[in-house]
């Protein structure tokens, strides 16, 4: 088997070569430049080098959504890394939670989310299970606290069940504030189908809590937890 010719260092002009490449064209255009003006080795060397030198495009802190909303993070964030969030509702870490993300609608000061529900969520045959379509006017209601600056958990909550709720389509998650006492947030949800129709809707009584308060709580409350699973084992 014929050895290989070790790969040169770059020079300047390489160097020079690969960010004006790197700037102006896209992968498979580099790719095609290299392998045409290069040798095998060469071009796999200057390849891996593209991938790991590309600059990385900036993302835009306030990105919006097509509808020029603007996105809502989870109340977690306040408490915890995005990384870290498990949340069935919106956490990103929770590969088999829901992942909605919500966006604010301005001037209304409302909560928005687009959402088609997959398949393994299904109660009646080709709909939505009631305990998700809860789930999801919670998490819209929740969001409206979001609006209002405050981190708050659900005290009480009612549901009016509307409609049977479709699988697979696009729906519309709203959520806004209703009033204000104190501690105690009243919001409402809604779930609209694609033409605007309300399938369920919901009010709920929010509770304010301190941050740093209730991230001692809740890991006070995980550190008992473990240690009475450990024990009946």
């Amino acid at each position: 088997m014929p050895r290989r010719k070790p790969v040169k260092p770059w020079t300047a002009a390489d160097l020079k070569t690969l960010r004006r490449l790197a700037g102006k064209e896209s992968t498979r255009t580099i790719s095609r430049e290299l392998k045409r003006s290069e040798g095998a080795v060469r071009f796999k060397a200057w390849s891996e080098r593209i991938r790991l030198r590309r600059p990385a495009k900036k993302k835009s802190a306030t990105k919006k959504s097509a509808a020029g909303h603007v996105p809502l993070s989870s109340m977690f964030n306040a408490m915890l890394p995005p990384r870290t969030n498990r949340c069935f509702g919106c956490g990103p870490a929770n590969r088999e939670g829901l992942r909605l993300r919500f966006f604010s609608e301005g001037v209304a000061d409302r909560a928005i989310c687009t959402v088609k529900m997959p398949q393994r969520y299904e109660g009646p045959p080709g709909h939505l299970h009631g305990g998700i379509i809860a789930t999801l006017l919670d998490e819209a209601m929740g969001k409206a606290n979001k609006l209002a600056g405050v981190v708050a958990f659900t005290r009480t909550m009612e549901i009016e069940y509307l409609r049977p709720v479709p699988l697979k389509v696009p729906l519309t998650l709203e959520g806004w504030g209703v009033k204000r006492d104190g501690r105690k947030h009243w919001n409402a949800a809604e779930i609209r189908s694609e033409s605007g129709e309300v399938l369920a809707r919901s009010t709920g009584l929010f509770i304010a809590v301190d941050t740093e308060r209730a991230m001692a709580a809740l890991t006070r409350m995980n550190a008992t937890n473990s240690r009475t699973t450990r024990k009946t084992k």
